[in-house]
């Protein structure tokens, strides 16, 4: 039965484990949901994954529905694979119990070939490479190189104290102070922020000057879109803002350019005598 499966389960995870229904038509639908990660570390930069398993009440006779969510240190070619040997797994094993089996899996992928963040930090758009220091945000878990974030953190400082000097003192509460991820735009407390602090920043780093931009192929591109450009203005498919304004838009030389007559049509008062 899945309901001794679970139970089993949730003598293993814990309360890492979270299980509830579906909030779809199937209400009868049981959904396991828990937060991968390979290592417990203190700075919290590892990849990490949520798997959530859908079981339906024909379990096991009905194969279980898998989908990874919210990836962390991910690239889509890696997330593809996890998919595929999860789903291989599944057909493999047809009408078994398989739960712990998928946790495991995608546990030993983290571990085995994902313990490194292979994603592009979202400030530089570089990826990251061994031996670079890297930072997770504590509530989302975005990566992002440390010296990024250290320039991303005095950037935002700069702005905040702009705004702040274009209000006058009893209005200043209406600016925004609150740092934000630069990924979801998830607020990062100062608590969260004083724990980044601890890692170590290397504003010299140059990872930077290493940045290859492909012209020739973005050249390629651009020559494909102007073609698809092209088409949609003969169909009639594109608007223009610009022009659409000025259709509507009347001036002083088109209004004097046309000779506006206005009749002036003489009306009868008739006036009426009342007695009293």
């Amino acid at each position: 039965m899945a309901d001794e499966e679970i139970e089993i389960l949730q003598s293993i995870y814990g309360t890492d484990l979270v299980v509830g229904r579906n909030t779809g038509q199937n209400w009868s639908d049981i959904v396991l949901s828990m937060k991968i990660v390979p290592i417990l570390s203190k700075s919290k930069c590892v990849t990490s994954v949520r798997t959530v398993i859908e079981l339906s009440e024909q379990y096991p006779k009905v194969p279980p529905k898998v989908y990874l969510r919210e990836p962390r240190g991910f690239d889509e070619n890696n997330l593809n694979i996890l998919e595929r040997k999860v789903e291989q797994h599944i057909e493999k094993n047809s009408e078994m119990h398989i739960l712990y089996d998928i946790f495991q899996m995608v546990k030993d992928f983290l571990l085995d070939e994902q313990n490194v963040p292979c994603s592009f930090c979202p400030i530089c758009l570089n990826k990251f490479k061994d031996g670079t220091t890297i930072i997770c945000t504590p509530q989302c878990s975005h990566y992002i190189h440390s010296h990024c974030f250290a320039r991303y953190v005095d950037h935002w400082r700069g702005q905040v104290a702009a705004e702040l000097n274009q209000w006058p003192l009893d209005m200043r509460s209406k600016v925004d102070q609150v740092l934000k991820c630069p990924v979801c735009r998830e607020p990062i407390d100062q608590n969260e922020l004083s724990e980044i602090k601890k890692v170590p920043i290397n504003l010299n780093n140059d990872d930077d000057d290493e940045f290859n931009f492909n012209w020739e192929e973005w050249k390629k591109k651009l020559k494909e879109l102007q073609v698809l450009l092209d088409h949609q203005k003969a169909k009639g498919g594109l608007i223009d803002p610009e022009e659409e304004r000025k259709r509507f838009l009347i001036g002083v030389e088109s209004v004097s350019s046309h000779h506006v007559q206005f009749s002036l049509k003489p009306y009868r008062v008739t006036l009426l005598n009342i007695y009293l």
